[in-house]
């Protein structure tokens, strides 16, 4: 075989493989074209998604809060309530809002009669009392609370300290 046929078959053979790999760069082209598309519907989707979680989220919450509402608007109606029966009335208002705080995860941070800790609670005063261990929370002044494990609130509280000698 000659050179020129040599050459001319490589020729051929290379713009079959440059026919190829075009071929293959479009459709992997094509195929890059339609996920970037789809990556984009997805992104839109996410965002209206969270929007509607932004917006609605609380809804059943908001709708249980609604109910307890609804028992004061009803205890206020009365104008002839004797001081017993506005007292239950309020227990029973303040216990069913505590359920649904605590359906919805909130719960109270329990710092009374245990070691001051500066994560969960604020001390505000320190007291000298006789028979409790120095850094015992002594008295909680406001509660505090946490949503689904994290601190919302700290709780204000009077911790006790050694009484100071006197000179």
């Amino acid at each position: 075989m000659s050179e020129e046929t040599l050459n001319r078959d490589e020729v051929e053979e290379l713009k079959a493989k440059l026919a190829k790999l075009e071929q293959s760069s479009k459709a992997i082209n094509a195929r890059y074209i339609e996920l970037q598309s789809q990556l984009e519907t997805l992104k839109e989707h996410y965002r209206r998604e969270i929007e509607a979680v932004k917006l609605f989220g609380l809804e059943k919450l908001m709708v249980e809060i609604l109910n307890i509402v609804d028992s004061l608007e009803n205890a206020l109606a009365f104008t002839e309530v004797d001081f017993e029966s506005l007292r239950k009335g309020v227990e029973l208002t303040h216990q069913e809002l505590l359920r649904v705080l605590q359906k919805h995860g909130l719960c109270e941070v329990d710092v009374l009669g245990k070691v001051f800790d500066p994560y969960v609670a604020e001390a505000i005063d320190s007291k000298a009392v006789g028979d409790c261990e120095e850094g015992v929370v002594i008295e909680v002044e406001r509660k505090g609370y946490m949503l689904n494990g994290k601190l919302i609130r700290p709780a204000r509280v009077i911790v006790c300290k050694k009484d100071e000698p006197t000179v």
